[in-house]
Formats: structure tokens, C-alpha cells, sequence
């Protein structure tokens, strides 16, 4: 999905996102290997990992308007089916409760996907080190960026 993306169903914005990562799931399966586009090396697991990260950091904004919008107007206007004995006012309150334990838990696996990602920025390709690669050391960073230079 890019960042363009002319969805206006939120539904299909959701379903799409868990489509990628169903897709990232599969893609993911097997090691990184000279060959496999986007796949190769630590630099492709820290790209990976960064836009995890994205993701992930991403979540909260939507679990909070989703709770938002049960709190509000919209969340008194519901009748419950035969499927419950409890009320309506109950159900919101205990979706809004699991909505903010689920955002909570958003915020510590983004933190620790920081954490992995940091350790990440400190590794090269062995490959690297072993053909000389003069960045190794020196401002090399998964993604092929290196610090300062041109």
C-alpha cells in the first residue's frame, strides 16, 4: 500500500494493511540471501524492521479514534442483539478498556522494536568486512547510508 492510496473505506484500508502484512509474513519466511530482492542482507532486515516499526507506531492513532468515537455520541446509540444479556453502555466500556490495554501494549512493542532496530544499526554485512569495505566502522548503516558522506 503506498502512501497515496485512494482508499476512503476504512474497512479496506484495514483489510489491505493486514493483507501486507499476511504478505510480509510469507515473504519473511525464509532467511535473507544474495538474490532475493530486498532480502539480501542485515540491511534489508533493518529496512524491514523499520517499517514494522512505522506500522506499529501507527496503530495507536487509529485504536484511539476507534475509542474515541465509542466514547462519543455515536456510542450511545446502540442497542445490543440477542447474542448478550449486558447492556449497551457496558459493551462500549469494556471495548474501550481492551482498545486501551491493546494501544498500552502498542507503545511497549514499538519501544522494543526501537531497542532491535538500534542493535540492528550496528551490524554489516560479513561480506562487507571481508572485501575491505572502508564504511564498515565508519559510519556504515543498514540501508547503505553512511554517515556524513557523499
Amino acid at each position: 500500500m503506498s502512501g497515496a492510496s485512494s482508499v476512503r473505506d476504512p474497512g479496506v484500508a484495514a483489510e489491505e494493511a493486514a493483507e501486507a502484512v499476511r504478505v510480509l509474513n510469507h515473504l519473511t519466511l525464509s532467511p535473507p540471501s544474495v538474490g532475493a530482492p530486498g532480502w539480501e542482507d542485515v540491511a534489508d532486515l533493518y529496512r524491514v524492521l523499520t517499517e514494522v516499526r512505522v506500522l506499529v507506531e501507527r496503530l495507536p492513532q487509529a485504536i484511539d479514534q476507534v475509542s474515541r468515537h465509542l466514547c462519543g455520541p455515536i456510542g450511545s446509540g446502540y442497542r445490543c442483539d440477542a447474542g448478550t444479556d449486558e447492556p449497551p453502555d457496558v459493551l462500549v466500556e469494556s471495548a474501550v478498556g481492551a482498545l486501551g490495554r491493546a494501544r498500552s501494549a502498542l507503545d511497549g512493542v514499538g519501544r522494543d522494536l526501537g531497542g532491535a532496530q538500534g542493535a540492528l544499526a550496528h551490524l554489516a554485512p560479513q561480506d562487507a568486512t571481508l572485501a575491505g569495505d572502508s564504511t564498515v566502522g565508519d559510519g556504515w548503516w543498514p540501508g547503505g547510508r553512511g554517515g556524513d558522506r557523499e
